[in-house]
C-alpha cells in the first residue's frame, strides 16, 4: 500500500504581537504553542513537509517564518519542559523537522500562506493537509483554505 503523503502548514503570527511567545512557544508544561504543536503532530504523522508561515513582519532581518523556524530551533531542548515532549528523544526529533521544514517568505497574509503552501504540498504529492494556528485564528485558515482550493 501506498504511504500517505502528509504535510503541515504552521501558520504564522506577527511578530510584534504582544503574546507572541505564548501565542508560537506556548506555556510549559500543558499549553502548546503553534511551533510545539505542529513538530508534534509532524512526528506523530511521520510528515513529509512542514511549512512554516509567513506574514508581513520581519524582525532582525528575518520573515515571521524564518524567525519561528529559529526560534523553535534554538529553543528546541527546552520542549521537555512539555508534558507531551517528555517521552521524546529531541535530538531525533530535532534532526527530522530541519529536514523537512520550508519556511515561506513570499506570503504577506494567511490566503497567501495558503496558496504558497498548496503548491509546495503539490509539488511533493502531498495527499493530507493539517493546518496548525490559534484557536482565535484557525477559523480564518479554514475559510481562506476552502475558498483557495475549492476554486480549483
Amino acid at each position: 500500500m501506498k504511504k500517505e503523503k502528509v504535510g503541515i502548514l504552521s501558520h504564522g503570527c506577527h511578530l510584534f504581537t504582544s503574546n507572541w511567545q505564548e501565542l508560537i512557544w506556548g506555556i510549559p508544561p500543558d499549553k502548546l504553542g503553534r511551533a510545539p504543536r505542529a513538530l508534534l503532530l509532524a512526528l506523530k504523522e511521520n510528515a513529509d513537509v512542514l511549512i512554516f508561515g509567513s506574514g508581513s513582519s520581519e524582525k532582525d532581518g528575518m520573515k515571521e517564518s524564518k524567525y519561528i523556524l529559529n526560534f523553535l530551533l534554538c529553543n528546541f531542548s527546552d520542549l521537555k519542559e512539555f508534558k507531551e515532549f517528555e517521552s521524546i528523544p529531541l535530538r531525533t526529533a530535532e534532526r527530522f523537522i530541519t529536514s523537512i521544514s520550508v519556511p515561506l517568505v513570499l506570503s504577506r497574509k494567511t490566503t497567501e500562506e495558503v496558496v504558497y503552501a498548496g503548491r509546495i504540498f503539490a509539488a511533493r504529492g502531498v495527499t493530507k493537509v493539517w493546518q496548525v494556528s490559534s484557536p482565535f485564528h484557525i477559523f480564518r485558515c479554514y475559510r481562506d483554505a476552502m475558498a483557495v482550493f475549492m476554486a480549483d
